[in-house]
């Protein structure tokens, strides 16, 4: 897996700017947001999807793995070594929910960084996206049958409405809070 390797205070920068030049331009927020959130799924998909079709993941972390909720843990652990902050696992519930608390996320504590705290809670974009990705993952296509992770497959199951899981934000270092919390539903 090959991954590109920036400053996240840029990558941030860079969101954050368009995010707002965007709704002040006049596009709706919600709309403006989900442009954002989406590019944490497409990372989903290609990343964690990819992560977990590796040789690697299947000689290191798979016979590990016992049900849905060891996979989940063993991509949480995968996540923690790429630098994205410290993400932990809240709360589990195959097919149904997944509860991922994230404490230093390079999104919130970056935010604060550039901007005052905000009254907005939906703001850790490709996390939110990111959580949402890996229900999908495990519940929605079930990577653990090796589908073809190709742009057609994701255009035309992983990111169909139908059986989609979505993500919400309940906390924010944005906002003040001590992490980030993200929790993904089936919609």
């Amino acid at each position: 897996m090959v991954l590109t390797n920036h400053f996240s205070d840029y990558y941030n920068y860079i969101s954050y700017r368009t995010y707002f030049d965007m709704i002040e331009g006049g596009m709706p927020k919600e709309e403006t947001r989900e442009v954002f959130v989406q590019g944490g799924h497409i990372c989903a998909f290609n990343t964690f999807g990819g992560i977990m079709s590796s040789p690697e993941w299947y000689q290191l972390i798979a016979p590990q793995c016992r049900n849905d909720s060891d996979w989940i843990h063993g991509m949480v652990a995968v996540i923690n070594a790429l630098g994205w902050g410290v993400w932990r696992v809240e709360k589990i519930a195959p097919g149904e929910n997944l509860t991922i608390r994230i404490y230093n996320s390079y999104e919130g504590v970056g935010f604060r960084r550039m901007f005052r705290r905000s009254d907005e809670r939906q703001l850790s974009f490709l996390n939110l996206g990111a959580v949402q990705g890996l229900a999908h993952l495990l519940w929605k296509i079930d990577i653990k049958e090796r589908p073809t992770l190709s742009h057609e497959f994701y255009t035309e199951v992983f990111n169909n409405p139908e059986s989609a899981f979505k993500a919400e934000q309940t906390h924010a270092i944005a906002a003040g809070d001590a992490y980030d919390r993200i929790v993904a539903v089936r919609a």
